[in-house]
């Protein structure tokens, strides 16, 4: 249950947190920190999540693959749809 130890873990390999407690998996850093070594760690992750503002600005500027799972309120949201213009206008 140690943090450090599990955040450690998740920058070696992020598919590591499907083993980790789910408290980990409710964590908006470990999870951010398991999606910079790949983006499926968010299969793992809590759901609500990805019903969060903040976490998904952040998930954001990892991934732009959490756009297939965000909560569809949050794409009507003016800040997610500015991140998705920059990610779009980067492309």
């Amino acid at each position: 249950k140690d943090r450090e130890i599990v955040l450690e873990a998740v920058k070696h390999d992020g598919l590591s947190l499907q083993y980790a407690d789910d408290s980990f998996k409710k964590d908006k850093e470990v999870v951010l920190e398991a999606m910079k070594n790949t983006p499926l760690a968010l299969d793992v992750a809590h759901d609500n999540l990805i019903k969060d503002k903040t976490f998904v600005l952040e998930a954001l500027k990892i991934n732009s693959l959490i756009l297939e799972v965000i909560d569809e309120g949050l794409m009507k949201d003016p800040d997610v749809i500015a991140s998705i213009d920059l990610i779009d206008k980067k492309k």
